[in-house]
């Protein structure tokens, strides 16, 4: 691929603004050429052309500087090291620079950065990522609450094939105490706890408490309708799962995984980092905004290739039906019960994982965040930061 066919949008106005963020994201060797090789300047090792990819590189008109008619190449060696070479570009080119990354191969553009955008925007969201992820937060919706529906049927979990009386690990009811009072109860490994008006027993339309699980607000339907939660819960675990799989397809094909989710031997270098960020409320910036950073891969992989399949085989194993198809599936889980306690539990984990989606997206810029998954496009300023909720 030609040089001159794409370039990705500079993080700053500046080379030496693009060098220096290039740096906090990972890229903080310099290279020199010796005898038609990159020597790295702090190990002094000496790479080939074969063991190279150029991740990024950004071009400079000079309109702000005339010292930055320059392209600045972020390399990525086989062996993980991670650093910038600059050159001039046009007649002022080194020719030495030029021999050596004439045949180091280009790293495929990412559907999540912008080639040919104005400025200040890039394309961050493909349009089957965007659609994916609006299908899903329907059907985790309509899953969670009619699964509490379901579950008020029957507010108790177990371990393994059987739910014999007092074994409960888990359970949600009512009790009366002597003044005749309604008192809603929380046991958790026979530890109760009272938790009356939200689990156990709550208040529906009038004053008086009754017995229910979890309130009518989180369910769907509101009322205690058992039937109909089934329908609202299959209908959709069905289209989850469609999604899903058409996703993930589409993931594997254009190696949306491979490329923007995979975390790389450079993002486990500065997982120490990117977590001292993430609690300092520092935030990627500039072009780093463009792509996933590593606990942003662990946490979208741990959902896609964990938390989502555990769910759906749970719920299979679940179902009389695929135990008759799949006698085995239960057993995976220990039981039945041990199956329902496995589902109900990431099903919470699926609620803490999108709480923590939410509280990010709002820190990081509420409205930049939803208008990205919306349209595609994400506002960095000319600074390097995003515009917030501008």
């Amino acid at each position: 691929m030609s040089r001159t066919e794409f370039q990705y949008t500079a993080p700053y106005t500046t080379l030496a603004g693009t060098v220096e963020e290039l740096a906090r994201r990972g890229f903080r060797e310099g290279f020199r050429v010796v005898d038609g090789r990159l020597q790295a300047l702090g190990t002094g090792e000496v790479l080939r052309s074969e063991d190279l990819l150029i991740r990024e590189y950004y071009r400079f008109e000079g309109i702000s500087d005339p010292d930055d008619m320059a392209i600045v190449y972020a390399l990525e060696s086989k062996g993980g090291v991670r650093g910038t070479v600059t050159d001039a570009y046009g007649v002022y080119a080194d020719p030495a620079v030029s021999a050596v990354l004439a045949d180091v191969p280009i790293q495929e553009p990412s559907p999540m950065v912008s080639l040919a955008a104005p400025r200040g925007r890039i394309y961050r969201h493909a349009l089957p990522t965007r659609l994916s992820h609006w299908l899903i937060t329907l059907c985790l919706l309509v899953l969670v609450m009619s699964g509490l529906q379901i579950f008020n049927a029957h507010p108790s979990l177990y371990w393994g094939n059987r739910s014999d009386p007092g074994s409960a690990l888990f359970q949600l009811k009512a009790i009366d105490t002597p003044d005749g009072a309604t008192r809603g109860i929380t046991e958790i490994l026979g530890r109760e706890i009272d938790t009356t008006g939200i689990l156990g027993a709550s208040r529906r339309s009038g004053p008086d408490l009754e017995e229910r699980g979890f309130p009518s607000w989180a369910t769907l339907p509101s009322e205690q309708w058992l039937a109909m939660g089934r329908r609202w819960h299959f209908f959709f675990a069905w289209v989850f799962v469609l999604n899903g799989l058409g996703f993930s397809l589409w993931a594997l094909v254009r190696r949306h995984l491979s490329r923007d989710l995979w975390p790389t031997g450079a993002d486990w270098r500065d997982i120490g980092r990117s977590v001292l960020d993430h609690l300092r409320f520092r935030h990627p910036t500039g072009a780093a905004a463009s792509r996933y950073n590593v606990l942003q891969k662990l946490s979208y992989l741990s959902v896609v290739i964990g938390l989502a399949p555990l769910t759906v085989a749970t719920g299979l194993a679940m179902s009389p039906g695929m135990d008759a198809l799949i006698p085995w599936l239960p057993g995976l889980f220990g039981g039945r019960q041990a199956a329902r306690t496995v589902h109900f539990v990431a099903c919470f984990a699926f609620v803490g994982f999108v709480v923590g989606h939410l509280f990010m997206v709002a820190v990081t810029g509420l409205w930049n965040n939803v208008r990205s998954m919306i349209t595609g496009w994400y506002r960095v300023d000319a600074g390097g930061g995003h515009d917030g909720a501008g």
